[in-house]
Formats: C-alpha cells, structure tokens, sequence
C-alpha cells in the first residue's frame, strides 16, 4: 500500500495491474521528481506506521486497480519469466496455469549446470508478482476492503474519474488534471506481436519486451462518503456485482468456448476471444 497524509489517500496496490503508470501520475515520495501529492510506500515491518494506515483507514480515501484475470494472468507468466536465466530451463505455461506460484517454487529449488541461482529475482518477488488480485481489495469476509476501484483496461479516462472524485472531497488540497499519456503496463498481451511469443512452450522462455500503451476503467467499493459528487456517485457499483456482471459471464464462455472447440493454440484463441468480447464502462451501463 502506498498513502499521501496530506491528501488523505491510500493506494491499494496490485501487482502487474497498472502501478507504474498510476506513479507516472502521482509519483513516488521516494522519486527525485516526487511532487507534493506523491505516495509513500508502507512500511510493514514500523509498527508505528502500520497503526497509522490502519486509523486512517475509514478516513482517508482508498483506491485500487484491478485488471482481466486472463490478460494479467499472461501477463504475470511473461514478465515473471524475464527473471530466468537464459542457460536454464523454463517454466511453461501450462505449468502456470496450474499453479501460478511454481515460477516462485522455481526460483528457490532450480539450479544450473554451475549450481548457481537460475533466478536473477528472489523467491519472493516472484510470489508477490503471482498473488490474486481479489487478496488486495476484499476483506477476509469476501466485502470490498476500499472505496474505488478502477480497471486497467480503461487506465486514462478512469484515472480521470478518480481524481474528480478526490478533488469533490472538501478539506483536501485539488490535485491537476490528468494529461493524456500511454500506460507503463503489458495491457494488450493479445496483440499481434504478443501472439507470435510462443509462451506455452517451455523451451523459448525468454525475455519478453514490454509494451507501452494503455487506456482505462471503472468500478467501486464501500460506500462513498457525502464528499463524493452525485453524478461520480451515480457511476459506482459495487467490485463484486461489477465482477459478476461483466467478467465472469465472460471468462466462463471463453474457457466453454475453449473446451468446445479445442484450437491449436489455446492462448491465440482466448487472446482473440477477449479481444472480441471486452467488457463494458460501468457508467455505459448505467
């Protein structure tokens, strides 16, 4: 999690689901360039700064990003990859789809020929990297742990989105607009360059460059405060209602789809899928 006191926001970060660009935004209070509305990472292991997330929690605004299960899945397993060696041999993708910690397992058991490391990350990295998504915005009782969350897939306009609403907030400093700018994330693994990597076979786990490009996304979580403007109210919808009406009906054809018709290439197939069946702005819906 990353907060700005100031500001009185708590980032709820998930990871390979946009961070890096939301910090192209907001930047990092670490950074050279951090700017007065920057986020500070938590730290976990300062008792003291634990217990100050944790009072602030109902008072500052809480946010998040969340990102298509398949397409961050593919995702995960391509830059995940990136951090084997070249002398050693991969994991393939069937293996991670059966178990998307295995690269972490990897990291730890793995050797080459010279009994060094096959991994250049730590066996941490790598599980944190695969962990759901659902573990950062949900409480232990399957409730929404945070006021908003946006898609990765519409990044631009549902930053923009956000920052209307934060800016509604009385008390707090505004924030600036948000200037149009391509997303720092691997969004579209299902383009015409990405098909072609073969990342189901294990023998041509390599380096996979990233992709700059993006656009954004909305959906919401615990009740707003009276601070929220009606019509950014009128755009909420709960996480788990949002996930059930748009992205599982979606996911479920996909992989019926898949068993039905047993392509080649599986992968091609649900990029291609997905690609054709994305899921639709909150506030198209409404």
């Amino acid at each position: 999690m990353m907060f700005n006191d100031k500001y009185k926001i708590i980032y709820v970060k998930c990871p390979k689901a946009a961070g890096t660009s939301l910090l192209q935004y907001f930047t990092d209070c670490k950074a050279p360039n951090a700017s007065q509305y920057c986020l500070r990472m938590a730290s976990y292991g300062n008792a003291t700064n634990v217990q100050h997330l944790l009072s602030a929690w109902d008072d500052y605004y809480v946010f998040g990003f969340s990102r298509n299960v398949l397409q961050r899945a593919i995702s995960q397993y391509q830059y995940l990859s990136t951090f084997i060696r070249k002398e050693c041999p991969g994991v393939a993708w069937d293996q991670f789809c059966q178990d998307p910690y295995v690269l972490g397992d990897y990291c730890i058991r793995q050797r080459d020929v010279d009994g060094q490391r096959c991994c250049t990350q730590s066996p941490e990295h790598q599980y944190q990297h695969a962990s759901p998504q659902v573990n950062c915005l949900l409480t232990r009782e399957g409730k929404t742990a945070v006021d908003w969350v946006g898609r990765v897939e519409q990044f631009s306009s549902d930053l923009s989105d956000l920052v209307a609403i934060l800016n509604a907030r009385p008390g707090v400093p505004s924030l600036p607009t948000v200037q149009t700018s391509k997303a720092n994330y691997n969004a579209s693994p299902c383009d015409a360059h990405h098909r072609k990597l073969r990342w189901h076979d294990a023998a041509s786990a390599e380096p996979v460059a990233s992709v700059q490009q993006g656009t954004p996304d909305l959906a919401q979580g615990r009740p707003a405060d009276a601070a929220v403007s009606p019509s950014a109210a009128e755009q909420r919808l709960p996480v788990r209602t949002y996930l059930e009406q748009n992205v599982v009906p979606i996911l479920m054809q996909a992989m019926m789809e898949l068993n039905r018709k047993r392509p080649a290439d599986p992968i091609d197939f649900l990029c291609t899928y997905l690609q054709q069946h994305k899921t639709q702005r909150i506030s198209d819906k409404n």
